[in-house]
């Protein structure tokens, strides 16, 4: 029972961190600028402490994907940015819901 509770919620946090890259991603598709602008604010370029290093790892692995990505296509024009980067953050959705499917598929195949 024990084993089969913490499985679930292992699944939960996988499912919460897949989905909070892809919203936020899109939140930076429509809001650009400001959400950039906060995600460079909650980062310390270069970390220095132990306290920094961990912060930076907490923010983009929760919300980085779509940072890194505006970042990568700001080479770009304004319109053929916004497109390349709801192009990519469908990807990114499709990707998300495989690799979910993948954990979850392997998760039961080890309990049973």
């Amino acid at each position: 029972m024990e084993s089969a509770v913490i499985i679930e919620y292992f699944i939960m946090v996988v499912m919460y961190i897949l989905s909070i890259q892809v919203l936020y991603g899109f939140s930076i598709l429509l809001l650009g600028s400001v959400m950039t602008d906060y995600f460079e604010w909650g980062i310390f370029e270069p970390p220095e402490t132990l306290f920094q290093r961990v912060t930076n790892i907490i923010m983009i692995g929760l919300i980085g994907s779509g940072f890194y990505i505006n970042r990568r296509l700001m080479k770009y024009g304004w319109f053929k940015r916004k497109l390349l980067m709801f192009v990519a953050l469908l990807m990114q959705t499709v990707a998300s819901i495989v690799l979910y499917q993948i954990i979850v598929s392997a998760l039961e195949f080890v309990v049973r």
